[in-house]
């Protein structure tokens, strides 16, 4: 009996700590859709602001399951708890090369960094490759 209490005890304490542990994720496509079944935008956050990002390094407004990615106030609703997150708008890109516009990508890539809290997107345009990181400073952004 005191042995699987040990392991128990042991296993509960082990177990949270693997929470904390680095790692990232690297989601890849074709052209600007993504499969609803496999992709969410990646949330990055600092404690105060939170972010969501999508496959092409921007903020599209276009529906995610319940979402629409905006730069939002954490934790600061309109009213009661049902209500959406106080938001900040949201940010889009413009690319031109030889001002012809680059909005067809061919192929993007996404990778979620959660130790260093950012999210890197390379997108390949028919005439240009764009490389976006972003990611929010460490302190508190907004405070009461």
């Amino acid at each position: 009996m005191k042995k699987t209490l040990i392991f128990a005890a042991v296993s509960a304490v082990v177990a949270p700590l693997s929470l904390f542990a680095h790692w990232t994720n690297t989601t890849q496509g074709e052209g600007d859709k993504t499969d609803p079944a496999k992709y969410a935008c990646a949330l990055i956050s600092n404690g105060s602001i939170s972010t969501q990002i999508d496959n092409l390094g921007v903020q599209r407004q276009k529906r995610y399951v319940s979402f629409v990615p905006q730069v939002a106030w954490e934790g600061r609703r309109y009213g009661a708890p049902n209500d959406s997150l106080i938001s900040h708008g949201w940010f889009d890109t413009a690319l031109f090369v030889d001002s012809k516009a680059q909005d067809k990508p061919v192929k993007w890539s996404q990778t979620l960094d959660n130790k260093a809290a950012f999210s890197q997107n390379m997108v390949e345009y028919p005439d240009a490759v764009v490389k976006t990181v972003r990611s929010f400073p460490r302190a508190l952004i907004c405070s009461l």
